[in-house]
């Protein structure tokens, strides 16, 4: 199986990256969305339904920590169950989360599949405020912030929308930084948001449509209009 990147109209993204780190490359977050993509169709209907969001999920994240990592130097950062990956100037801090429609289009502003947690809104206040807000990890193959790095980093979150198209599954992405919650719990504005390449996949036979409910799920969907 593999992915075949469409150019999407804007800004050059791996210019717009390299502003978070110089080394931040679009492969980097395209590598992490293609092994996630790969584990989730080792599913079977023996599985439970949830089962390829959730290998999909945790397949992305582990990638992306994986390989900046190695790659770039970047450590892991866990705050209360939320899986982060911060560069090392402590700045930066990306996630994993899945948008509606909305992602990978300039003239909309996406919100997640679903409300974010407490842990979430603290992260979206902060890039707002820049405050410290939580005790120090303690893992050594973690990073550790001190009071002052927490209240400089900005926390971005790598979007993706999944659907199927003509027999083919595509995956909008980008990667944003939230800065405002509606009144329901949904990150509503994001600034900066860096528009990255779509991904094409061959389309997916034995599926189930709209079953998936994994902690951060993708499922695959016919594109709003």
């Amino acid at each position: 199986m593999e992915a075949r990147p469409q150019e999407l109209p804007g800004e050059d993204p791996q210019v717009l990256l390299r502003m978070l780190d110089p080394g931040l490359q679009v492969k980097h977050l395209h590598d992490a969305i293609r092994a996630g993509e790969a584990d989730r169709r080792t599913s079977t209907r023996d599985d439970p339904a949830n089962a390829p969001g959730t290998r999909d999920y945790f397949l992305r994240v582990r990638t992306l920590r994986q390989v900046l990592r190695k790659d770039l130097g970047w450590r892991r950062y866990d705050v209360n169950g939320l899986p982060l990956v911060i560069n090392p100037d402590k700045t930066v801090g990306i996630g994993v989360a899945q948008g509606d429609a909305g992602t990978g289009i300039p003239t909309r502003q996406p919100k997640t599949r679903r409300p974010v947690g407490e842990i979430k809104k603290l992260l979206v206040q902060q890039n707002q405020l820049q405050l410290g807000l939580f005790d120090l990890p303690t893992d050594p193959a973690e990073t550790k912030l001190s009071d002052e790095e927490l209240a400089r980093l900005e926390t971005w979150f790598l979007l993706t929308y999944r659907f199927s198209k003509d027999g083919t599954v595509i995956v909008r992405n980008e990667l944003s930084r939230a800065v405002m919650l509606d009144g329901k719990g949904y990150p509503s504005t994001w600034k900066p948001r860096i528009f990255l390449p779509p991904l094409e996949f061959e389309g997916v036979i034995d599926y189930i449509e709209g079953t998936d409910d994994g902690p951060e799920e993708f499922n695959v969907q016919v594109e709003e209009r």
